[in-house]
């Protein structure tokens, strides 16, 4: 009797084991055993949201671990290197200058630099008498002048000679000739261009920058062009182009100052 009430005990036992998990794997919220379209889309966005979290951590995870070991290894650790020649404050004509001095780490420089151009210069009719009876020389006396300033920055080892970079600048003024010497015929340009020069230096290494202006005019209605004028400072006087009677000079007071300049005392190296 006691061996069959257990029996009977044990399997009524399996039997709620097995039935109650089953039915509970397969219930919804809706009482029945299949998933509605929202139900599913719900899911999905659960999981959407889940995997979109996982991987945020997983992104900030690896940027620490990145950033740690550039931190640790000294990658991204700046060194600041003294600008030499008191370059920090002022700006300077001369064609070339050393800047920095035995760099003290290898790795990444950003060179901010700025040049300061102050150009004041015009032509006039040398030979001009005031009457002509030549009507195409007459015509030619209000005949625009083209100037090309060209200005050449280059930084580079001192040791080697080697470029580290280097950048060119055109400005090109134009203006009218004039017959009497005058002032106001002159072409000005006042600018401080400024920019980032960005090169991979060596420990120990010393650098230097170069600085070349050039200057030249020409007028088209005589098909004339003055010789190549160079220099960072020029005060210009006397003829500028032109062959007999056709001949253009200075107007007086005629100059071009280029400066080469950078921003701050110190510049770090990454």
């Amino acid at each position: 009797m006691f061996k069959k009430l257990f029996k009977s005990v044990l399997l009524f036992s399996i039997c709620i084991g097995v039935t109650v998990p089953t039915n509970a794997a397969v219930s919804v919220s809706d009482g029945s055993a299949f998933v509605t379209k929202s139900e599913f889309n719900a899911d999905l966005n659960n999981l959407s949201n889940r995997m979109a979290n996982l991987e945020s951590s997983l992104d900030a995870k690896i940027d620490n671990l990145v950033s740690s070991y550039l931190t640790r290894n000294g990658i991204w650790n700046g060194e600041s290197q003294q600008v030499q020649n008191n370059q920090g404050t002022n700006c300077f004509t001369s064609s070339s200058m050393r800047i920095f001095e035995d760099i003290t780490k290898s790795g990444l420089m950003l060179l901010p630099y700025y040049l300061k151009i102050d150009f004041f210069a015009g032509a006039y009719n040398s030979n001009y008498s005031g009457s002509t009876s030549d009507a195409t020389y007459q015509r030619a006396c209000g005949s625009p002048i083209f100037y090309m300033l060209g200005i050449k920055l280059n930084v580079y080892n001192e040791v080697s000679l080697a470029s580290y970079q280097s950048d060119t600048l055109i400005f090109t003024p134009c203006g009218e000739y004039d017959n009497a010497n005058s002032v106001n015929y002159a072409q000005k340009v006042n600018q401080e261009p400024s920019g980032i020069f960005t090169f991979f230096v060596q420990k120990g290494d010393n650098i230097a920058y170069s600085l070349s202006t050039s200057l030249q005019a020409r007028m088209d209605w005589w098909a004339q062009s003055s010789e190549v004028i160079t220099g960072n400072e020029k005060n210009l006087s006397g003829k500028l182009m032109g062959t007999d009677s056709r001949t253009t000079s200075w107007i007086d007071g005629s100059y071009y100052k280029t400066y080469f300049g950078i921003s701050g005392n110190e510049i770090s190296v990454y």
